[in-house]
């Protein structure tokens, strides 16, 4: 699960939680984010949102890496994570924080 912001989603990545806004169901576990969900997400006010996988494609920049070194690039910093809970949400958004500090260095 990553935890990214609701301007960052793109339409087909698919959410790792159920969305309730107002106690009402927006979004099934698993469902694809559509254009209407991130519509829907900056009227209500929706912040962020768990979506499935790391998903680090929606990062600016990533498609100047290949596979094996996004996982030069992801090794490190999974390690410095090793003994945590990585399913804390803060923890989550950490590690995105800085894989992106790190894609936006390297692409200097």
């Amino acid at each position: 699960m990553t935890l990214i912001k609701t301007n960052e989603l793109k339409p087909g990545m698919r959410f790792a939680t159920q969305v309730v806004i107002d106690n009402r169901p927006i979004a099934k576990r698993g469902e694809c984010i559509t254009d209407y969900h991130i519509q829907l997400f900056e009227v209500w006010g929706v912040g962020s949102v768990e979506i499935e996988g790391d998903n680090i494609n929606h990062f600016e920049g990533i498609s100047l890496f290949s596979n094996d070194q996004l996982k030069a690039i992801m090794t490190p910093i999974e390690e410095k994570f090793i003994w945590n809970d990585m399913d804390d949400d803060v923890l989550q958004e950490l590690k995105q924080v800085i894989l992106k500090r790190t894609i936006l260095k390297n692409k200097k």
